[in-house]
């Protein structure tokens, strides 16, 4: 990855109520993996705790997180500044 480079990690549904805007753009160098893109995530948007993401990025629920629109996606698998992340709450419940 560049320098001064991003990943864009798009918000939806809790995680973009949560912290008011659709992105978070984060810095290349931090989010070589998916772990630290999450922990990186935490870091920029704190309103993230709790609902969405446990504190130290781990998702509260595994279906959170997409890459380039594959699911199942694990902490450690690598993420470039070509990819496009998602952070996507489902609503559940009846």
């Amino acid at each position: 990855m560049g320098a001064d480079r991003s990943v864009r990690l798009e918000l939806y549904g809790m995680a973009r109520y949560l912290v008011g805007k659709g992105v978070l753009d984060i810095p290349a160098e931090s989010a070589a993996t998916v772990g630290a893109l999450l922990r990186e995530a935490v870091r920029l948007a704190p309103a993230l705790v709790g609902a969405v993401l446990e504190a130290d990025g781990t998702p509260i629920a595994p279906n959170y997180i997409l890459l380039d629109g594959r699911g199942a996606v694990a902490s450690g698998d690598a993420v470039s500044d070509n990819d496009h992340p998602c952070l996507l709450v489902l609503a559940s419940g009846g």
